[in-house]
């Protein structure tokens, strides 16, 4: 029975192996993203206007709004805290909806490697900027290469992956 299970998943897997090995040898490679502006001018949902440096230096003041440890046993259950409306991809989300995503590409940009939405982002940048509001997949699959790279447990990462990769075998037959 093991013998059987083994062999159905190879043939099952080599197809999908093959697909996503090409997909990523027909997109072009994304050189790193260039440093961010900091004096580019966001404004935010309550009509504030800021500047990307200033989000991002709060940011670093306040801290991760959640953290991914799950309590254990012992530890008395505690509420979570609820999300801030002033993180990072949050702001970038306010920037795409109205209508400016090179800020939303310059906000999610921002975000450094070590910080814990860095993998959201990279997925973020991927799948919602170049895929659904630019409709250029392509350029998008870099970026959910690196997020599943930083990240394969984040969210939707898979789902977003499979989707690209998707998207970008069907713009290629356009």
């Amino acid at each position: 029975m093991r013998r059987v299970f083994r062999i159905a998943l190879i043939l099952l897997g080599l197809p999908l192996a093959v697909f996503v090995l090409a997909v990523n040898l027909v997109t072009p490679g994304m050189p790193e993203p260039a440093p961010f502006d900091p004096t580019l001018p966001l404004e935010l949902e309550d009509g504030r206007v800021t500047t990307l440096g200033a989000v991002l230096a709060q940011e670093k003041a306040v801290g991760p709004a959640r953290t991914s440890r799950r309590p254990s046993a012992r530890e008395p259950r505690t509420r979570l805290r609820p999300w801030r409306d002033d993180s990072m991809i949050r702001v970038g989300f306010q920037q795409l909806g109205r209508g400016h995503p090179e800020k939303a590409l310059a906000v999610w940009r921002a975000i450094p490697r070590d910080h814990h939405d860095y993998a959201r982002a990279q997925r973020y940048i991927g799948y919602w900027l170049y895929d659904r509001t630019l409709d250029t997949p392509w350029r998008g699959v870099a970026h959910v290469n690196r997020s599943l790279i930083a990240d394969p447990l984040s969210g939707n990462a898979w789902q977003d992956a499979a989707r690209i990769y998707w998207h970008t075998a069907q713009s290629a037959w356009r």
